[in-house]
């Protein structure tokens, strides 16, 4: 992400850059100033479809997230995206993606960026939250950090003398196929017992159904009570 770094920082006062977030349920879009102040939002459901379909989607959140900004699309600069998978950022291409398979081998920077008319920059999404948390979270003023986030999958990023590594191939920091249970729960890949077949959100949606089958005491008190509130996981959870 230097090179996204160095071309925003080198932009105008009247220049904005766009942070794109594709997960595996939503896409989220952002555009922000110089600062990194979120000056306006945009929110679509990923779904499903050929590419088309899904760049339609996230173009969709892309223009909404510009106009409720108040600026113009000549005033966007650069954009950032990050990506649920394996990825050559280099390229911008998707090489693979286990919970959106319609993306792989897709040449995401280039479509986004006839979009925008700007330079995009794209890597892998936990990559750039590890980022985030280095520049201006949890890790900020640390030179080396490490983050793991779980959510439709789950993914890690490495972060050493300030950068991002990728690894030999591209894949550092992906724990969520790492073995942790011997013939346990099948997993992404046909995986037995990986860390995101047993701990991701998708994996407790799943073996909470699982033990409401079998009648299985699952509902504590918190569950309830963020039932009630219509939250996604307990909401999704109780779906046939």
């Amino acid at each position: 992400m230097t090179g996204f770094k160095e071309l925003f920082m080198s932009s105008t006062p009247s220049s904005f850059a766009l942070g794109i977030d594709i997960g595996g349920t939503k896409i989220y879009t952002v555009v922000v100033d110089e600062d990194y102040n979120i000056l306006g939002r945009g929110k679509k459901k990923t779904g499903d479809g050929s590419p088309g379909q899904l760049m339609q989607r996230l173009y969709v959140s892309i223009d909404e997230a510009i106009q409720n900004a108040g600026v113009t699309f000549d005033q966007i600069h650069t954009a950032g995206v990050g990506f649920p998978g394996p990825l050559d950022p280099d390229k911008g291409i998707i090489l693979q993606a286990t919970n959106l398979p319609a993306w792989s081998h897709f040449p995401l920077a280039d479509e986004i960026s006839t979009h925008i008319n700007a330079p995009v920059f794209i890597d892998n999404d936990v990559n750039l939250g590890t980022y985030g948390e280095a520049m201006l979270g949890a890790g900020a003023g640390a030179k080396n950090v490490i983050g793991i986030f779980l959510g439709t999958g789950v993914g890690g990023g490495i972060i050493i003398d300030g950068k991002i590594y990728h690894g030999t191939a591209g894949t550092a920091g992906e724990v969520g196929h790492v073995i942790i249970q011997h013939g346990g729960i099948p997993g992404p890949f046909g995986l037995k017992g990986s860390v995101e077949g047993l701990t991701s959100r998708n994996a407790i949606i799943r073996s909470i159904r699982n033990d409401i089958k079998k009648r299985k005491k699952v509902f504590s008190r918190s569950f309830i009570q963020e039932w009630k509130k219509n939250r996604e996981l307990p909401t999704r959870c109780s779906l046939p």
